[in-house]
């Protein structure tokens, strides 16, 4: 149960990512940084809960893979805004 409740909230965040780079396509400026900025506050928010869990109820080397997979996403997203500026 644990890790579908974090595949929800990485699968929210990639939803986000893709509406933003579907407003990036269409010129929606605004709208493309909403959903990008909420695709980071998801994965922020994503790591801080797993780091609350490391060691508790998630294995410490899993909360380390999720770990780096978010700032992966978290990553890219930035990539993402500086190339379209």
């Amino acid at each position: 149960m644990l890790q579908r409740n974090k595949l929800s909230k990485i699968n929210n965040a990639i939803k986000k990512k893709e509406q933003g780079l579907e407003h990036i396509k269409n010129e929606k400026e605004k709208q493309a940084n909403n959903m990008l900025n909420a695709c980071e506050n998801i994965m922020n928010a994503f790591i801080n809960d797993v780091e609350a869990q490391k060691g508790k109820k998630v294995p410490g080397e899993l909360a380390d893979e999720w770990i780096e997979t978010a700032n992966m996403i978290i990553n890219h997203l930035d990539t993402t805004i500086e190339t379209q500026i």
